[in-house]
């Protein structure tokens, strides 16, 4: 199999192999499959949700030409975190992961700007 590898008498999976056959619910009972669609559909726009908040601290800030009160830790972390979660994303193939932390990478970047700048 050419998905598989032989270390002595082991045999291993690809991860491509492992990761189809636990994706795979063909076997799932169909109420398990409407759920599943159904969050699919709203994965995208729940990971907005964050970003899309986050906007209204970048607005704030603009506004005020004054970043006081604003820690520059919490979005550096976050900007950090945002980062890991882009790669796991690339690295599993989940696209609504890298759409919603994509956004959030952007909104966290222009708040640290923003934040030395108005410091």
């Amino acid at each position: 199999m050419p998905d598989m590898v032989r270390h002595g008498n082991i045999f291993y999976m690809s991860y491509e192999l492992r990761h189809t056959i636990k994706r795979n619910d063909s076997k799932a009972p169909k109420e398990y499959s409407l759920l599943k669609r159904t969050l699919d559909k709203v994965a995208y726009p729940v990971a907005l949700i964050v970003p899309i908040s986050s906007l209204d601290q970048a607005l704030s800030i603009w506004k005020e030409r004054s970043a006081a009160g604003v820690s520059i830790v919490l979005w550096v972390m976050l900007f950090l975190t945002s980062s890991f979660w882009i790669f796991y994303g690339i690295i599993h193939r989940e696209r609504v992961i890298l759409f919603g932390h994509l956004a959030l990478l952007c909104i966290s970047g222009l708040i640290i700007f923003e934040i030395i700048i108005f410091s």
